[in-house]
């Protein structure tokens, strides 16, 4: 997904379209998000100062689809959420899943802050 302007549909809406925010797609109607990979492993690295790679996908094929390449997302536990996650593209968290995940994955010294940029409402125009 380079071209950030792209359109993308909702895995979980299906009919609505993911709005670009910042490092991630949300949705407008049910709140989700999809993180591209490259994001979310940033996102815990800056948390937590240290490397950190995405564990190796395990699951089982969802009823959700990638909203890059339209092929059913595996179904894993990532920290203490289930998510959707395609491999090679990102991961789609249904609302506030994103926020619990980075915090089991982060040192709480580092949470507050960094939640608070990339949860900052973005208002469309």
């Amino acid at each position: 997904m380079s071209d950030k302007d792209r359109a993308l549909g909702c895995p979980a809406c299906k009919d609505t379209k993911l709005q670009r925010a910042g490092n991630r797609w949300e949705c407008s109607a049910c709140g989700g998000c999809f993180v591209e990979d490259a994001a979310l492993s940033a996102m815990a690295v800056e948390m937590t100062g240290r490397p950190w790679q995405r564990p190796a996908v395990r699951g089982g094929p969802g009823e959700r689809v990638c909203p890059v390449c339209d092929k059913p997302m595996l179904v894993e536990v990532l920290e203490t959420v289930t998510i959707d996650h395609c491999e090679g593209h990102g991961v789609y968290f249904d609302p506030n899943e994103l926020q619990v995940a980075l915090e089991d994955a982060a040192d709480p010294q580092h949470v507050a802050s960094l939640l608070q940029r990339l949860f900052r409402r973005h208002h469309a125009e």
